[in-house]
């Protein structure tokens, strides 16, 4: 275990003792059962973190397995009706953790700005447990004691694993918190394009000749440029999944926007290849960081739970180009049709880029399609 990897797992494991939690209420919405309770995972700068906590009960169990989502502070009702669609399509409890991070902070500070201001701080001091993902990944790991024992006095065993999404911040917590906690089987990180850190921002240059726009809270700080001195490497270490790539080599979907204005369009790239394990992408076409497309995302994180819990690996794409205009796919199982997306640009920025689509032809076991360039 190295450095960042052992103040991670440090941090997050040890329990304070305003831990617990209250059932608030417990009601049945479309033969689910629905208990809504309180959660209290942590002291932190001073600050009594309570979230949010609803966990969705399927008639009959079908499997061991629960789906966890890490959300904010907005958006409750809206989430819950999604994840009842998980608990009937996949007849495993799923919960939804709210309020990842507990915000405002720090005289009114949001999102990136209550981020940035802490990785601020922990280069001026030191002090370690000041970046706010280790709070966030704590209080993931906390819902997951409090799931365990819910579900257990509820069901009669506790949960076999626990698959986690969450999306932008909560799929950095995502990553994070699956390079720490072996309870952990799969992971689907929404809208978080962003691992190996020192490329990504040097890519971001390449492309657009600036960084983006939607990270501007990190760059009034200078903290890119910071990323070097001695301090700036240990809190990248510390906060970029990619220094636990190895540790994380569980399945998993990486869920992206191709219009997503915080990254760049092969953001991807920069460390698709280094991860371990089974690994899959799902791009929603015409979709920015809210990932417009809603149905596309539920679909197919339906499919990846399932094929967690399955232990079975979801079809994999392979395409060569030939360098002209030829784009060859062959999928490892049987595929009924194959649509490629593409999108144009005068240069390497495609966020403002329409996506279209049309359909291979179809040859044997593969699929063949003819690119024009005009």
């Amino acid at each position: 275990m190295d450095e960042a990897e052992n103040v991670l797992k440090s941090f997050t494991e040890k329990v304070d003792s305003v831990f617990g939690w209250n059932i608030i209420s417990e009601t049945k919405i479309s033969n689910v059962r629905v208990v809504k309770v309180i959660l209290f995972s942590q002291i932190w700068r001073n600050s009594r973190w309570r979230h949010r906590l609803n966990i969705l009960i399927p008639k009959t169990c079908k499997d061991e397995y629960t789906l966890l989502y890490v959300t904010g502070t907005s958006g409750e009702h809206e989430k819950l009706l999604l994840c009842i669609n998980f608990t009937k399509s996949l007849s495993i409890p799923c919960a939804v953790l709210h309020d990842v991070p507990n915000q405002p902070l720090f005289q009114g500070l949001y999102e990136d700005a209550l981020i940035a201001y802490t990785f601020k701080k922990y280069l001026e001091t030191g002090d370690e447990e000041f970046p706010l993902l280790l709070p966030m990944v704590k209080s993931v790991r906390r819902s997951m004691d409090a799931l365990e024992e819910m579900l257990r006095e509820s069901l009669g065993q506790k949960p076999r694993g626990f698959i986690i999404t969450g999306a932008s911040k909560r799929g950095w917590t995502t990553w994070l918190t699956a390079a720490v906690d072996k309870r952990i089987v799969g992971i689907a990180p929404m809208v978080y394009d962003n691992l190996n850190l020192y490329r990504q921002m040097e890519h971001q240059i390449e492309c657009y000749g600036t960084y983006s726009e939607q990270i501007a809270d990190y760059t009034k700080l200078s903290l890119q440029q910071k990323m070097n001195t001695e301090m700036g490497k240990k809190l990248v270490e510390l906060i970029d999944p990619y220094s636990y790539r190895d540790e994380i080599d569980i399945p998993k979907l990486i869920i992206n926007g191709t219009n997503d204005r915080y990254w760049t369009v092969d953001s991807v790239n920069l460390y698709f290849n280094d991860l371990s394990g089974e690994k899959y992408i799902l791009y929603v076409p015409n979709s920015g960081h809210s990932l417009e497309d809603k149905r596309r995302v539920i679909n197919t994180l339906i499919e990846f739970t399932f094929s967690v819990m399955k232990k079975e690996r979801l079809p994999e794409v392979k395409g060569v180009f030939d360098g002209e205009s030829t784009f060859e796919v062959s999928v490892d199982q049987k595929a009924s049709y194959v649509d490629l997306w593409i999108a144009k640009s005068q240069t390497m920025d495609f966020r403002s880029s329409k996506w279209t689509s049309f359909p291979g032809i179809k040859e044997r076991d593969h699929f063949l399609f003819q690119i024009s360039n005009k």
